[in-house]
């Protein structure tokens, strides 16, 4: 498993490759104390998101907008083909 420490916002993430089981902390005060808190942001990314999706149903037919919340695809304006397996394997 490799494990991080971010100093800056004082908490612990861990990934491991194999299994997927990833963890974080909660932050920690400047005494090293479990604060309780959970960590709001991080110095460095934990994942990449690769985008499989060319175009969301939801947002395209605009219930996104109609539930309230930004399409996460911009589904509205975004229409693109979905990557293919072998795309994807190339990764």
């Amino acid at each position: 498993m490799r494990v991080q420490y971010d100093a800056k916002h004082r908490f612990a993430a861990g990934f491991d490759p194999d299994t997927g089981v990833y963890y974080r902390t909660n932050t920690r005060d400047i005494l090293g104390q479990d604060t309780g808190c959970d960590p709001f942001m991080a110095s460095f990314p934990h994942f990449l998101d690769v985008g499989i999706m060319g175009y969301c149903t939801h947002g395209l037919s605009g219930r996104c907008r109609e539930a309230g919340i930004n399409c996460y695809l911009d589904g509205e304006a975004e229409y693109q083909d979905n990557m293919s397996l072998e795309e994807f394997g190339q990764l």
